[in-house]
Order: C-alpha cells, then sequence, then structure tokens
C-alpha cells in the first residue's frame, strides 16, 4: 500500500483565496445576470448588466442606463432611465470607485452617481455618450457674448436634439 507525501508548504491559503475570489466573480456575476429587465423600448439592446454597492440594479442598453433602487426591480415603476444624449459629461472617480454622470439639461438630473465595486460600465458610457455627439460649436454674438450650440442624436432613432447656451446676460426668449 503507497500512501500519498505532501510537501511541507502546499500553499492552501493562497489556493484558497484565488478559489474564493473565483467563487465572488461568479457569485456577483450571476446576481447581475438574473437582475431582472428594465421596460426596454422596441429594438433596444442590453449591452451590460451590474449591480452597484448599494445593491440597485444598473442596465446599461445601446440607448440608455437605467436603475432600479429595488435590486429586484419587480416593478416597470421602480426603473429610472437616463438616454445617453441627454449626458453632457461621463467622470469616473478611481480612488471612490465613483462613476458621476452630468446632465445636459432638464428633465436629466444635474449629477447623477453609481457607487461601483468594479464594472465595465464607464468605458462604456464614456463610448455611448460620445456616440451621441455630432456637432458643436461657438458662435459669437456681439463683443461680449456668445453662444454655444450643440447637436446630438438620440440613439435607436435617428432624431437630433439641438442645444443652445448662450452667455449671461442675454434673454434667450427675446430676438435681437
Amino acid at each position: 500500500m503507497s500512501s500519498l507525501a505532501l510537501p511541507h508548504a502546499w500553499p492552501w491559503p493562497a489556493a484558497q483565496h484565488r478559489w474564493r475570489h473565483l467563487y465572488e466573480l461568479v457569485r456577483r456575476r450571476d446576481r447581475a445576470a438574473a437582475a431582472p429587465t428594465p421596460p426596454l423600448v422596441r429594438g433596444e439592446r442590453i449591452l451590460l448588466r451590474c449591480i452597484d454597492r448599494d445593491r440597485a440594479a444598473l442596465v446599461a442598453s445601446d440607448r440608455a442606463i437605467y436603475r432600479s433602487p429595488d435590486p429586484d426591480g419587480h416593478t416597470d415603476r421602480s426603473w429610472k432611465r437616463l438616454g445617453w444624449e441627454q449626458i453632457g459629461n461621463v467622470a469616473w472617480n478611481q480612488a471612490r470607485g465613483t462613476l458621476i454622470l452630468t446632465g445636459l439639461l432638464p428633465p436629466a438630473p444635474r449629477r447623477t452617481e453609481f457607487r461601483l465595486s468594479s464594472s465595465r460600465l464607464p468605458d462604456l458610457a464614456r463610448e455611448r455618450v460620445t456616440s451621441t455627439r455630432l456637432a458643436a460649436a461657438t458662435l459669437p454674438l456681439d463683443d461680449r457674448h456668445r453662444a454655444q450650440v450643440s447637436v446630438r442624436r438620440q440613439p435607436g432613432t435617428g432624431n437630433l436634439l439641438w442645444i443652445v447656451a448662450v452667455s449671461d446676460g442675454i434673454d434667450p426668449n427675446l430676438p435681437q
């Protein structure tokens, strides 16, 4: 009868740590994949699902980002939608693990933050917002005043969103 001799310095703690890390990654992925689907419009495709550190379900599609404060997302009313064309800036704070989305105009919120443990969402958000930008120009109105004009394309529809922002001191409702 033979016996198996194990080395004295068997790497059990390191192997156990790797397996635990792998288990957590798979569990996190499975939780995100099991997350319910927000009310998508016809032809909209889901690109990414994840759970943020506040245990809210996040879904990024080719047209918008959705957040449900209810991790189960049982009702369609619990999902909040923010279209990529409504976002002016995307910032990623690596130290805090926070994705910051700045809205262009109402009804988009001025600032939306997602606390993420790790995700591809920041890169995806940058790419999707950039894909909506068609043109931007600064137009002089007089010696002191300027107007910023930008054009965005609403994903999936082809509709154009024209945004004109005038400098302080000009009433945009009065023709000049």
